[in-house]
């Protein structure tokens, strides 16, 4: 028997369609430029979402050549998202794509250069033991800065605070 909440499920792509492109496509990107427009034009990204789609419109109108950048995901149950770009006579809509997505990839780096240092950083600071949990004499001060934090604003008595010092 199947209850409501399995019919609801029938529809949806299979989750490996969110990684692989299909069959029926030739390229997970396609380029229609506008025919009315000079200079604009929608581009195809499939196996892409929301986060993509954002991050590229947001980094489009840094530009001073561009005039309009926006996506949509035309159906919720598949991953694709379509990026209209309009921009100056100074340039075209494959360029700008092209610079912003080369920014991205640039922020993306220096965020991960800099989660990297500072999580070297960070170990080197720490001693850990062989199991990689910190040493016993860090946790043991940092529940007494606690303690005295906790006593300080009266919120355990004398008594109780030197059981937890113990």
């Amino acid at each position: 028997m199947v209850t409501p909440g399995q019919m609801q499920m029938f529809n949806k792509p299979e989750a490996y369609e969110t990684q692989i492109l299909g069959s029926k496509y030739k390229n997970q990107y396609e380029y229609d430029p506008s025919q009315e427009i000079p200079n604009a034009g929608v581009y195809k990204l499939r196996l892409h979402d929301h986060t993509l789609g954002n991050a590229l419109r947001m980094e489009l109108l840094k530009s001073k050549k561009v005039l309009f950048a926006g996506y949509r995901v035309p159906h919720p149950l598949f991953h694709e998202i379509e990026v209209r770009i309009h921009t100056t006579q100074d340039s075209t809509p494959q360029e700008e794509l092209l610079h912003a997505i080369g920014n991205l990839e640039n922020q993306a780096d220096s965020l991960l250069q800099q989660f990297d240092s500072e999580l070297d950083r960070w170990e080197a600071g720490k001693q850990f033991d062989k199991r990689g949990f910190p040493e016993r004499q860090e946790t043991v001060s940092g529940n007494k800065n606690v303690v005295e934090g906790l006593y300080e604003k009266n919120l355990l008595t004398p008594a109780k605070k030197d059981q937890m010092e113990m």
